[in-house]
């Protein structure tokens, strides 16, 4: 599809913000019969636009598109699957600082292929992250650094690392008020004040923290976000938030009263039912229903 092979020369090339178009628009509906797209295409997509909002630090878009390829209805796990799930991880820590559990409605074959051995190394990063621990994170991933080279993961993998520090440091913010730059780099794992000094002025410069250094003393004083959220930009972000959920919710409306009129689903809704006695199988008949791959064909 030209769709993505755009996305992929862009990938390739490295040119992120040509792509933006094509991953900012919502996907909430595939109809095979209209675009000719089937799962593949689908999985593709995710992974590859996922990747673009990644390069374009938009992490939070990249989780999206990376959960929608994971929980895409099927019956056998691809390659596809496989290496979105590894960019799933890593984005999350990135991102969050964890990795949550998939959703419930994920296919039970994505929930047996994230067990297998070669996700190993994936979920020892994630608990090294989780303890918190900088010496301990950078020993697990130089352990592994053959399978995240392997992966295409290393640079992915470098800002795990990068991100521990950081998010360090904002904890530090909900207890101290002010703090020295020496204590700052022995809790976040730094190598000095100097290092420490230079991580908090980018995480300034980035909005990631609000604070100030004296450079006299080394000490770093922390303050709350001064945004009021009360400005005309502000409102009117929000007004477009409150559309696009808006009209996100009308097309749930009408893809649900249009499968409550589609004579296949009601007849294997019908069936299920009788098969469970009653309606105690109206879930599990949804649950089938879509796991069958209905919105590929």
């Amino acid at each position: 599809m030209c769709l993505l092979n755009l996305l992929c020369r862009c990938l390739l090339a490295k040119v992120y913000n040509a792509a933006a178009p094509l991953i900012d628009a919502e996907l909430t509906e595939v109809d095979p019969a209209r675009t000719a797209c089937g799962p593949t295409d689908l999985l593709l997509y995710c992974y590859y636009g996922g990747m673009v909002a990644t390069g374009r630090k938009q992490l939070s878009r990249a989780l999206e598109l990376f959960l929608q390829g994971l929980t895409a209805p099927t019956y056998v796990c691809s390659a596809v699957t496989a290496a979105t799930y590894k960019k799933y991880v890593l984005v999350s820590l990135i991102h969050t600082g964890s990795v949550p559990p998939l959703p419930k409605f994920t296919s039970q074959k994505v929930r047996q292929m994230v067990e297998n051995p070669e996700f190993k190394p994936y979920s020892d990063l994630a608990n090294a992250y989780n303890s918190k621990n900088q010496d301990k994170l950078l020993r697990v991933a130089e352990q592994n650094t053959a399978a995240f080279s392997g992966d295409s993961n290393v640079g992915l993998v470098k800002q795990v690392l990068a991100s521990l520090p950081v998010r360090t440091i904002q904890r530090l913010t909900q207890t101290y008020v002010t703090l020295s730059l020496a204590d700052i780099a022995k809790a976040a794992g730094l190598s000095g004040p100097e290092e420490a000094e230079s991580t908090i002025l980018g995480m300034v410069s980035k909005r990631q923290v609000f604070a100030k250094i004296n450079d006299k003393d080394g000490m770093v004083t922390f303050m709350q976000d001064p945004q009021q959220y009360n400005s005309a930009d502000m409102a009117r972000h929000i007004n477009n938030t409150i559309r696009q959920c808006m009209g996100l919710s009308a097309k749930v409306q009408s893809v649900q009263d249009s499968l409550l009129l589609d004579k296949v689903y009601l007849n294997k809704l019908m069936m299920r039912e009788r098969g469970a006695g009653g309606l105690g199988g109206l879930g599990g008949a949804m649950d089938t229903d879509f796991a069958g791959g209905g919105m590929f064909g």
